[in-house]
């Protein structure tokens, strides 16, 4: 997949009173979370920042473009990408990333594991004043954030909007019902499909 998505169904009321700079963008959102992190002794954080967020760094060295925006706090990532494919990429590649790689020998935890989730949305483009560049904000930012706390470690769970459209042109990935999902914090009941490629074997 490495074309744009078809544009999405946007909200109109009250985007005519936006200010000028602000921008409202069809992106692909991506949210993980390390399992278990907290129970991390102390001393493992500089193979964590070494190993993990190394390797994530050397996965989006990979990817056709990188994120628009990506940020991380203690285990949690947000990145934010223009094209579906390279989020989809981005998922399944840093599932296996954490699946396949024996932790032990790298100074961190056998059973390090992370939960991941993918949306597509309309997001706010907003310059961040603490950040000192563009961060994405709204509504679909959050749909993604609830997703990630109620997928299995190991797994990518991605809303109906990007299996619909997965399924409305060809692709390279493979996706499956799990059901209609309560999602974190009370934020309601979502249709939730589990992502894969085609022939993928759990490790």
């Amino acid at each position: 997949v490495s074309e744009d998505p078809p544009p999405l169904p946007q909200e109109r009321a009250g985007h005519d009173q936006l200010p000028p700079e602000v921008k409202r963008e069809v992106k692909t959102m991506l949210f993980a979370d390390v399992e278990g992190f907290s129970k991390l002794p102390d001393e493992k954080n500089p193979a964590y920042a070494k190993n993990f967020l190394g390797g994530i760094a050397d996965i989006m060295g990979g990817l056709s473009k990188p994120p628009r925006f990506i940020n991380t706090w203690g285990d949690s990532i947000f990145a934010v990408f223009d094209q579906l494919g390279d989020g989809l990429n981005m998922a399944l590649d840093l599932r296996d990333f954490v699946v396949r790689t024996k932790w032990e020998e790298k100074g961190l935890p056998s059973e390090f594991s992370a939960r991941i989730a993918l949306h597509a949305g309309p997001a706010y483009a907003i310059e961040d004043p603490l950040l000192g560049k563009t961060n994405f904000f709204g509504r679909h930012v959050n749909n993604a954030a609830r997703i990630e706390p109620i997928a299995l470690p190991g797994c990518v769970y991605v809303s109906e909007t990007v299996a619909s459209l997965l399924a409305f042109r060809g692709h390279d990935f493979a996706f499956e019902y799990v059901g209609n999902v309560e999602l974190a914090k009370s934020f309601g009941s979502f249709p939730i499909y589990l992502l894969q490629r085609p022939g993928y074997v759990d490790y």
